[in-house]
């Protein structure tokens, strides 16, 4: 995970720490707690959130039957792991490629699709973008809770 690192992220002589959700501040550290901290960082947000993180691929064994997965990865929480991880100074395809994504445009888009079944209904694809940005037009009048 360190090769992930890069410590150009920061200025010098300072590390990053998560004070709440959205809010960061630094302190003095060297290099290599940097590293530290935001490792750790990482692994506090896995223990807060982990059941809503997809769970990590195991090896399939032969004979082994296929079972249904209980719990669905939340889109948001695994977009806001991968916003945590760049700010802390981690860096990977991976993460550019899951930043790239709207989790409230993909649940959006997966709500369509689930809602009416493609082998009878077809939606205009024009439209279809269209109905997404008017979902996600909903999902932002939520009012988050005080913590």
């Amino acid at each position: 995970m360190e090769h992930r690192f890069r410590y150009t992220t920061w200025p010098i002589g300072r590390c990053v720490l998560q004070e709440a959700e959205l809010s960061f501040t630094t302190r003095l550290g060297m290099e290599n707690d940097r590293f530290k901290m935001g490792y750790q960082q990482l692994w506090l947000y896995t223990i807060r959130y982990y059941p809503e993180l997809p769970p990590v691929p195991k090896k399939a064994k032969k004979d082994t039957l296929a079972k249904a997965r209980s719990v669905r990865a939340n889109k948001v929480t695994l977009y806001k792991f991968t916003d945590l991880a760049d700010q802390l100074g981690f860096k990977s395809p991976q993460i550019n490629d899951l930043k790239k994504r709207s989790p409230d445009q993909e649940i959006a888009s997966i709500a369509l699709l689930i809602a009416r079944r493609h082998d009878r209904y077809i939606y205009d694809e024009a439209m279809f973008e269209i109905h997404i940005q008017q979902i996600i037009g909903l999902f932002s009048t939520a009012t988050p809770l005080p913590v």
